[in-house]
C-alpha cells in the first residue's frame, strides 16, 4: 500500500510539471522531477537476483511456449547486461514521454538514474571496464520523425558520468522496419534481418564495449547488432545497457 502511494505521488508530480530543480544525482541544473529518496525507492528497480547470466543456448528454449519465454534465454549473444528497472509505472511513461514526445528531460533523469543504480562515477577506477558507448541506432526516417535518437541520448549522458566515451555512427540502421514493439518475439528476429550496418573503423581500436538502448523486450534487436559486430570485429566482450526491460508478451 505505501509503494502504491508514493507512485501515486510521483504521477501527481507528473501532471504537476515541477521543472527547473537541481539533479538529484549531482546538483546540476536539469529539468527533471524531484524525486524524494522515498519515491525513488519505490520505483520499479530490478533486483540483483535478477541479473543472470545471458549467454544461453537453443536448448535452453526447447519445450517452452516462445511467449512465455523470458528475457534471459532470447539473449544468446552478448556477455553482460546492466538494466535498471522493470518497463512499469512511473518509468515506463517517463520512457514514453521521452521517446514519443521529445521530452528529453525526462531521458537525463533516466540516466541519472540508471548512474546512480550501476555507480558508473566510479567505473574509471575499473581495469576491466567498458571501453566504449555505442548508441543502438535508429534509421534516418524514424530520426526526422522524432527529432533525435533516444538511444543516442542516453549513451552521451551516461558517458558524460562514466567517462566513457561514446562512439556514434559506428552502426547503422540501414533497413527500415516496423517497430519492434508491434511484433511478436519470432516477427521481431525476423523483422531485423539485414537492417544495420557496421562501421569497423570506428570500433577497431576496442575490445570491450557497451550497447546502449531505453528498452530491452526478446533482446532480438541487441541480439542481431552482437552477432554482426561479432562477425565483422575483433571486439571481445559486449555488454547490453538499458534503461528498462519489458516482459515478452
Amino acid at each position: 500500500m505505501k509503494r502504491v502511494n508514493v507512485l501515486q505521488s510521483i504521477s501527481a508530480q507528473l501532471i504537476q510539471c515541477v521543472f527547473q530543480i537541481d539533479s538529484i544525482l549531482s546538483g546540476k541544473v536539469c529539468q527533471d522531477l524531484e524525486l524524494t529518496p522515498a519515491e525513488q525507492q519505490a520505483l520499479p528497480w530490478r533486483q540483483a537476483a535478477e541479473e543472470v547470466d545471458w549467454r544461453k543456448t537453443d536448448a535452453a528454449l526447447a519445450g517452452k511456449d516462445s511467449h512465455q519465454v523470458s528475457i534471459a534465454t532470447l539473449a544468446e549473444n552478448w556477455d553482460a547486461q546492466k538494466i535498471a528497472f522493470d518497463y512499469e509505472m512511473p518509468v515506463s511513461h517517463w520512457i514514453q514521454e521521452f521517446k514519443y514526445y521529445a521530452k528529453i528531460e525526462r531521458g537525463r533523469l533516466l540516466a541519472d538514474l540508471f548512474t546512480q543504480k550501476f555507480e558508473l562515477q566510479f567505473m574509471s577506477e575499473s581495469s576491466e571496464r567498458v571501453q566504449a558507448l555505442v548508441p543502438v541506432p535508429v534509421h534516418l526516417q524514424r530520426y526526422r520523425e522524432r527529432g533525435f535518437n533516444q538511444s543516442q541520448r542516453l549513451a552521451k549522458r551516461l558517458s558524460g558520468w562514466s567517462d566513457i566515451p561514446m562512439i556514434d555512427k559506428a552502426v547503422w540502421r540501414i533497413r527500415h522496419t516496423p517497430p519492434q514493439a508491434q511484433l511478436d518475439a519470432k516477427q521481431r528476429k525476423q523483422n531485423l534481418q539485414d537492417a544495420f550496418a557496421i562501421d569497423i573503423s570506428l570500433l577497431e581500436s576496442f575490445e570491450r564495449i557497451a550497447l546502449v538502448d531505453d528498452v530491452v523486450t526478446t533482446g532480438a534487436t541487441m541480439n542481431e547488432l552482437v552477432r554482426q559486430i561479432r562477425q565483422q570485429t575483433n571486439i571481445k566482450w559486449i555488454e547490453v545497457w538499458a534503461i528498462a526491460q519489458t516482459q515478452v508478451e
